[in-house]
């Protein structure tokens, strides 16, 4: 082992060590014994889902399990492995991870930055349950999943998880968890049901031939007995005791040889083994026993030495007590009651002492970029002081946007709100926090007396000059602009406007931030165009700045910008680039992953993906009730949320979903998205065909179908969507004039601003109205209209939601325009659309837009293509010529043709033949 530890370049990947340490299990270097019984034991536990390894620290479970799963290896069993960690409590990496160690264990080669391959279609929690059991079924050779350690990864999420993994799993898989207590699994269902079995402490437990068998290596046998009795069989006093003898070159038979009781022998024997390294070896280990990883470099360096990769080299008697991490660097980790034990020794050298090689590690790991460890080792060295400067040093706030959320949520985490309140920018760090985490009011409260306390009285500035006025301009505006919906109006954008002129351009993180605020406002403003201009330009600046987590949100705002502008293909292609990048850098933010989810769930949804949309929506809906959202994000996710509870559960299921939106607008004050709600419950009450209770629900919000008589009075989307859910009503009520006017006013709105979301949408609505009205040339013209944008953007959902209204539409458009002029997409398009409409829970046809022709037009067609007469058509389908040539009639018209050898070429153009 000495050979791996003395690796040298010293720093090493400091964030790599999880992935490549924790899919193996350790390797040992010592001789081990080899436990028959046990070994037999586990062996005996193939017909079993679930194997229960759980002792105290120092009963060998890794050991016996390593040495079980060697044998396993063996078979055609395949053996997956990984040790848990404190990061594995947040739930989407605990599920990732497991998948990590199946790949690998199938001879997946697993890159580090595989979880940026993923999309985040795939993101919904429980979806990649899903994709883990499948994973766990999927083999039909004996899988063996073993998660060692999980008492650091255990909480009620992860326990659920792996309840339904037990259930799922089928021989000849099998779940193996070894964990310091039993974890609150449903252990008593599994054991009454015959699908558990466990080994403790008891059974873990050296026998007294072990014990022999243990000692019998060192020339100890004689002592052996004796050693057995005092330590009762504990795995790892015994390994201990041995080291210990051995390093002593103990006289055979010598009795009393350890006089410590059981409960104190391991820290006895550890201080033994000490005693016999050189004075400066031991002095070193003991001083980086404050480290949850070592190598040389580090070491140097908190001790004040020169030569620990030296002194390193001298550990080769330890391998029982230190195990290397793999990956570069020569990291490794003392074994954890062994580190507890140096920790005793360190702690009788003084508070001073600890103090001191806790700020010189802190100063290491800051210099080398992990704030983390920084400030958890200035806490520990107990200097608030030093925390908030390292805080105040890698940018507050900017941590938010550099490292992510749970990052400055962690540092935040070793102050006190006194100590926090003491600095300025980590106090807006925190509100920012807080706002990020859904407790606006608390953030909004907390920021006002910020204000208020200001040595230059309460306001706001709008030109920034030092970072903390920077900083508080920034979590001001975000307060009020995003997260409290509060218009900041025409003049607030100009003034924004000129401090982004006025401000420095290498100034990129003022810059970055400034022109993610303008694309917040121009966006609700309806400005799609300068929305994604500054959406570019701030993603130059925080690129600049390597702002990871600010490209993210700048992916997703693009995302939304596009959704609202009826490019549903570069917001497809903005939400992948965006889940690809959370997925990499920033999994453990709750916030940030439900967001893509929704925005991609929307994206998805208007593909009409609809299987895809619903394995994620809910899941990410509901996180983001608990942590961050705005107005936008909540209406886009509840709309699609609504519409999909509809599809899979009628109206109770939307009524469900309704209720809950509601509340959610009720709780955080967002009468703009209460407004939004109601307008999405009448457009399901609409749909259903529950009119009378829709017109009920309009009149008692005073909602009409007629425009406003300013256009610009509410949000522009607000009155859009407003236009559409009440034209609906009056066209499913028969008064469909009174929407017809309304909506070609909105119509042409939309087209004056160029928003082509809008234009497809109020123009297919207008089609439908005018449809109704009997005005075909109208209604042709309209729908020519929406399908111009549907048709290129691929666009489904807007279409197939209008349900047999809107294909009753089509379907007279189609007879009486023909296809002839159109497309051979746009021909693709309606005849899927209208099959998808006869029959929503089936597939679109693959190969034939049969939606266009009927089964029997079709035949007589294909019929006609071979150059067959009547006669022989009729003889050929058992039909009645005069029904071929009714046929042939409906064929013509729909195809916009007038004999039948223009019929079968235009049927071959549009690929209907």
């Amino acid at each position: 082992m000495s050979k791996r530890l003395r690796q040298s370049g010293a720093n090493g990947d400091l964030d790599g060590f999880y992935l490549s340490s924790h899919l193996r299990p350790p390797q040992y270097s010592i001789g081990l014994v080899e436990r028959p019984r046990l070994i037999a034991a586990l062996n005996g536990s193939a017909e079993r889902r679930l194997l229960l390894v759980h002792a105290p620290a120092g009963f060998g479970k890794t050991t016996v399990l390593y040495q079980w799963i060697s044998r396993l290896k063996t078979t055609s069993a395949i053996v997956s492995w990984l040790s848990a960690g404190q990061e594995d409590v947040d739930p989407y990496r605990f599920v990732y991870h497991l998948q990590c160690a199946i790949a690998t264990a199938n001879g997946n080669p697993f890159p580090l930055d595989s979880l940026a391959d993923r999309s985040f279609q795939e993101r919904s929690l429980q979806a990649d349950v899903d994709k883990l059991l499948a994973l766990l079924v999927s083999d039909k050779s004996r899988l063996v999943l073993v998660i060692d350690d999980y008492h650091l990864a255990e909480s009620e999420t992860n326990n659920r998880i792996l309840d339904e993994v037990v259930k799922s799993l089928r021989p000849p898989a099998t779940l193996v968890i070894s964990s310091r207590a039993r974890p609150a699994l449903s252990l008593p269902y599994f054991k009454c049901q015959g699908l558990l079995e466990s080994l403790d402490a008891v059974s873990l437990r050296f026998s007294q031939t072990e014990c022999s068998e243990l000692f019998a290596g060192a020339d100890l046998e004689s002592v052996a007995e004796d050693i057995f009795h005092q330590s009762g069989g504990w795995p790892m006093a015994l390994q201990l005791a041995k080291l210990w003898l051995r390093e002593r070159n103990c006289a055979v038979g010598q009795p009393g040889m350890i006089d410590a009781d059981a409960a104190g022998i391991t820290e006895y024997l550890s201080g033994e083994i000490l005693k016999q390294l050189p004075d400066e070896v031991s002095g070193m280990i003991t001083d980086t026993s404050i480290l949850e990883r070592v190598n040389g470099d580090i070491a140097n360096y908190v001790t004040g030495r020169s030569d620990c990769w030296s002194l390193i080299g001298n550990l080769d008697s330890l391998d029982a007590l230190i195990a290397p991490i793999g990956g570069k660097g020569g990291w490794f980790r003392y074994h954890q009651l062994f580190r507890e034990t140096l920790q005793g020794r360190l702690a009788r050298c003084g508070r001073e002492r600890i103090t001191d090689l806790n700020l010189r590690a802190s100063e290491w790991f800051e210099d080398h970029g992990d704030i983390e460890q920084a400030a958890a080792h200035a806490s520990q060295a107990g200097s608030p002081s030093r925390v908030a400067a390292i805080i105040e040093s890698a940018g507050a706030v900017r941590i938010g946007l550099t490292r992510g959320m749970p990052v400055l949520r962690r540092v935040l985490q070793h102050l006190s709100a006194k100590e926090i309140y003491a600095h300025p920018r980590l106090h807006l760090a925190r509100i920012w926090l807080l706002a990020k985490q859904g407790k606006v009011e608390i953030a909004r409260r907390q920021y006002d007396q910020y204000m208020d306390g200001r040595e230059d009285g309460p306001g706001n500035t709008l030109k920034p000059c030092s970072h903390t006025e920077k900083e508080s301009l920034f979590v001001g505006l975000m307060l009020t602009e995003v997260y409290e919906d509060k218009d900041f109006g025409q003049a607030g954008i100009e003034r924004i406007e000129s401090m982004a002129q006025d401000a420095s351009a290498v100034d990129h993180w003022f810059q970055g931030w400034v022109n993610n605020l303008l694309c917040v406002m121009y966006t609700r403003k309806g400005n799609l165009r300068n929305a994604m201009a500054v959406t570019d330009q701030a993603m130059f600046h925080y690129r600049q700045v390597g702002s990871d987590y600010g490209q993210v949100w700048m992916l997703l705002h693009g995302a939304l910008v596009s959704l609202l502008d009826g490019r549903l293909r570069k917001a497809a292609e903005s939400i992948v680039k965006a889940s690809r990048q959370a997925s990499a850098e920033f999994a453990s933010d709750r916030g940030l992953i439900s967001i893509v989810r929704i925005v991609e769930s929307v994206v998805l949804l208007e593909q009409n993906r609809i299987g895809r949309a619903s394995e994620q929506i809910f899941d990410a809906l509901k996180a983001a009730e608990k942590a961050e959202g705005w107005v936008e994000i909540f209406v886009q996710g509840y709309a699609a949320s609504i519409e999909l509870s509809y599809l899979h559960d009628g109206f109770e299921g939307a009524s469900q979903e309704i209720d809950r939106a509601q509340q959610i607008a009720r709780s955080r004050r967002l009468p703009r998205l209460g407004q939004a709600i109601t307008l999405l419950k009448i457009e399901v009450l609409t749909i259903d065909g529950r009119l009378n209770e829709a017109e009920q629900l309009a009149r008692r919000h005073r909602l009409s179908v007629e425009s406003d008589p300013d256009l610009a009075a509410d949000g522009w989307r607000d009155r859009v969507r407003k236009a559409i859910v009440l034209s609906r009503l009056a066209i499913y009520a028969g008064e469909g004039a009174r929407a017809a006017k309304t909506l070609a006013e909105y119509l042409a709105d939309a087209e004056r601003h160029r928003r082509r979301r809008a234009v497809m949408e109020l123009a297919l609505m207008l089609a439908m109205a005018e449809h109704e009205l009997g005005r075909k040339e109208q209604c042709v013209g309209s729908l020519r209209k929406a399908l111009h944008i549907a048709v290129t953007e691929g666009y489904r959902q807007v279409f197939a939601r209008e349900g047999k209204l809107m294909a009753r539409m089509v379907g007279s458009v189609v007879r009486q325009s023909g296809v002839s002029s159109m497309s051979e997409g746009t021909v693709t398009f309606l005849a899927r659309l209208i099959t998808r409409v006869k029959n929503p829970s089936g597939l679109a046809p693959s190969n034939r837009t049969s939606g266009i022709l009927t089964a029997k037009e079709l035949a007589v067609l294909d019929e006609s293509a071979r150059g067959n007469a009547n006669k022989v058509i009729a003889r050929n389908l058992e039909i009645s010529v005069a029904t071929v040539k009714f046929h042939l009639s409906n064929i013509y018209r729909k195809l916009g043709v007038g004999n039948r050898t223009m019929a079968v070429a235009v049927a071959r153009e549009k690929n209907i033949l």
